[in-house]
């Protein structure tokens, strides 16, 4: 085991009084269910509806978390990210691994990367890019205009079939007939603009909705400007500039009372210009040898059109709906970077000067069509579905370096020839068929159950690009295998507003063509950064079991929910360090290149228990006033049993303490405590077998602020200042990070300010 840090003093909350403020809560809540649930009307509750389930069902007859955001919510938020969107929502939380990809991928209660699925409009995202449980590129989309986002909590293959090992994320836009119901019939328009201090962004955009005859259109368009994102340290981040356009498009049409198509699509791009000053200096080789300077481009785009048609009242359904589906997206990333020497007399070096050019694309083409069918017999709600996905996928990596001295240039740059693939190019191929039954039981007695059975298919296209990177000489082999995904659940009605639930789960992960066959060496000759990835033909398949319980209670009083987890994850795949190989005169001793390779580890178990409410505190405020109290914690534990040490996924306790208050109609006043116990149970760290001491973020508490005011019903202002108190902390990103190193770096964000104006015409 590696040594635990101590250089920073523990800011904020304990766990001991992470876990006090805690049982207090429950305690509180606890008392507040026993009273409200006996006396409380539900009668003027909203009903929360959810399409998790692959069918329109209210949330209290799901048997499994689902964290929900509804229109309000996401307006009040106010979100520019994705890192906004889910702030303040218990076991989960947004990956930055650095500044230059922004938010890099969503960990749901200690699992994220590609092992979340994440859905929009019907849609499956496109996987992220990185090396595992990293995966950059998963925040290409704009939060702001969104309907709905639901996030499954748990393993939820039996009806999402592979990535789902961990959850589901479902994005949902807003719907040209819902916008154009909520202005009475009338075209709808909107326009927004927003400022947000954390890394400077701007944004503008607005929306377009009518009614055309029998059918409704909307068009959406967004655009943000950025740059890069503050520390709340002495260390200078890279300097960046961005910017993010969204349009999005859609045509409801109408055929006869029970017949709807929906034509969609979706374009976002985003371009990032880095200087990458913290890449310049001195590196190892010639005495005197300097990165003078380094920089990066980098594109990403994502386009994606869908068809959909549902039918209704069919003889033999009750509804169908099929959908047909195509996506591009690309990353393009340059780099170009000055090394220079400015030779010597003695010991005789001739002066040189290198520039070195780097083109890298990651690049995905998917096709997807998918099939459900819902109909009703007696106590019985069966959904029977099929899903078809097929992937093309392909990283080519180019590059030239060039001796401006002597005026050559070669594209044979430390023993690798290039053009070169990072893995081969490659054919994904997924089919699943499902089938769930919704049974009513008993009155207050409901059953979930169902099964799924997926095939996958990896075939890898091995051409000369990919020999160029092929350090171990594999020979990728095509992969194919087989799943069964079944799920069973359970919600007890104990009075009308409180029920029970239980749930096992299971989840499955095909392995990525990624880890299987990825063969790249990056050579910086900096102490702990050379190392080579090298390709494994044994990966198996991750599969995961989810046992989870849970309390329910929603009137009109309070709105809670208490669930308990138990999550088991066989063959899950890490990237291991299996030796380190000198070359010389450069990589060897502290800039040796570390050897890893993409292995399975037998077992690994993530539990924890959740708790959320929301307490209408009308009652006890001055008349005209309304509020409310928002109270959330999560506590998680996370180990490799293998050899039972923590995992650098798991982030450490949390939780949120929110009051809202409302003197009148037209304000609202929001203020949020949020903070984190101490993440002590870091991955060990060590360097040519010499440990490291890993970092373990200390516990802290951060206060955020918000104001709004609605000058009518279709005008209002918002403002917000996140970390008022401007204190120092590190996110759980930062987790298992070389605490000898500057940590300074990987700081969170201060003090800021975020103002944002909507207008309805």
């Amino acid at each position: 085991m590696c040594e635990k840090t101590n250089t920073y003093a523990h800011n904020g909350i304990s766990k001991k009084g992470l876990i006090r403020f805690s049982l207090k809560t429950a305690l509180l809540t606890g008392s507040i269910i026993t009273s409200s649930a006996a006396f409380a009307q539900d009668d003027t509750t909203d009903v929360i509806q959810v399409t998790a389930p692959r069918m329109v069902l209210e949330l209290n007859q799901v048997p499994a978390s689902i964290a929900v955001l509804d229109k309000q919510e996401i307006e009040q938020l106010a979100p520019n990210k994705l890192s906004d969107l889910l702030r303040y929502e218990p076991g989960i939380t947004v990956d930055r691994t650095g500044d230059r990809h922004g938010d890099a991928n969503i960990i749901i209660r200690g699992i994220g990367g590609n092992r979340v699925l994440m859905v929009k409009d019907g849609v499956l995202m496109p996987e992220g890019f990185g090396s595992a449980g990293a995966s950059q590129g998963r925040g290409n989309f704009d939060p702001f205009q969104l309907q709905q986002i639901e996030v499954l909590k748990g393993p939820a293959s039996a009806l999402y079939g592979s990535n789902a090992l961990g959850g589901v994320v479902l994005i949902k836009s807003a719907e040209p007939e819902t916008l154009v119901n909520s202005n009475g019939g009338a075209p709808y328009l909107s326009a927004n603009a927003g400022y947000f201090g954390e890394d400077n962004r701007y944004r503008i955009g607005g929306t377009v909705a009518g009614e055309i005859g029998s059918s409704h259109a909307m068009i959406q368009v967004q655009h943000q400007q950025f740059e890069e994102t503050d520390i709340n340290s002495d260390f200078a981040p890279n300097p960046k500039d961005g910017n993010a356009n969204n349009v999005l498009f859609k045509w409801q049409v109408k055929s006869g009372d029970n017949q709807t198509f929906n034509i969609l699509a979706d374009y976002f791009r985003q371009d990032s210009d880095i200087q990458l000053n913290t890449n310049i200096g001195p590196i190892a080789g010639p005495p005197g040898t300097s990165i003078t300077s380094s920089e990066a481009e980098d594109k990403s785009e994502n386009m994606r059109f869908a068809l959909t048609h549902e039918i209704a009242d069919l003889s033999f359904a009750d509804k169908l709906q099929w959908q047909v589906s195509y996506q591009y997206s690309n990353y393009k990333q340059y780099e170009l970077e000055t090394t220079e020497n400015p030779g010597s007399v003695f010991p005789p070096i001739p002066a040189s000067e290198m520039l070195d050019e780097e083109r890298e694309e990651f690049e995905q083409k998917q096709f997807g069509a998918s099939f459900t069918l819902q109909k009703k017999f007696g106590d019985h709600n069966f959904l029977i579905g099929s899903d078809f996905t097929h992937r093309s996928v392909t990283r080519p990596v180019d590059r030239l370096q060039t001796d401006v001295i002597a005026g050559t240039s070669t594209d044979v740059i430390n023993g690798f020839q290039y053009p070169g693939k990072t893995f081969p190019d490659a054919k994904v191929t997924q089919v699943g068929i499902f089938l769930q039954d919704y049974y009513d039981l008993l009155d207050n007695l409901h059953i979930t159950a169902g099964i799924r059975y997926d095939y996958f298919k990896n075939k890898p296209e091995v051409d000369q690009q990919y020999q160029n990177f092929n350090i171990a000489n594999a020979v990728p082999a095509t992969y194919s295998d087989e799943a069964f995904s079944p799920h069973i659940g359970m919600v007890f009605d104990a009075t009308d507003s409180l029920s029970l639930f239980a749930n096992y789960a299971t989840g499955f992960r095909s392995p990525p063509v990624a880890e299987q066959y990825i063969s790249r060496s990056i050579l910086i000759p900096v102490p702990g950064v050379p190392h080579e990835v090298i390709p494994n033909n044994d990966l198996s398949a991750e599969t995961s079991d989810g046992f989870e319980v849970g309390l329910r209670l929603r009137n009109d009083v309070i709105s809670a929910e208490i669930a308990a987890y138990h999550n088991n994850y066989d063959n899950f795949i890490d990237s291991q360090t299996i030796g380190f190989r000198n070359q010389p005169p450069i990589f060897v001793g502290p800039t040796a290149i570390r050897q890893i390779q993409y292995q399975n580890i037998e077992e690994v178990r993530i539990k924890g228990i959740e708790f959320s409410s929301k307490i209408f505190i009308d009652s006890v405020l001055p008349d005209g006033w309304s509020g409310s109290l928002n109270m959330a914690a999560s506590f998680i534990d996370g180990k490799n049993k293998i050899t039972d040490t923590g995992l650098n996924s798991v982030p450490p306790h949390s939780y949120v303490l929110g009051i809202s208050l409302s003197p009148a109609e037209e304000w609202q006043f929001h203020w949020h405590l949020r903070g984190a116990g101490t993440a002590d149970d870091a991955e060990p760290l060590t360097q040519q077998g010499q440990p490291l001491p890993a970092f373990e973020p200390p516990a802290y508490s951060v206060q955020d602020v918000s104001i709004r005011w609605a000058l009518n019903e279709n005008l209002n202002v918002m403002a917000s200042v996140y970390n008022l108190t401007n204190k120092k902390y590190w996110g759980a990103h930062s987790k298992g990070s070389n605490a000898a190193g500057n940590l300074d770096a990987s700081a969170a964000p201060g003090r800021s300010f975020a103002a944002s104006v909507g207008v309805r015409f």
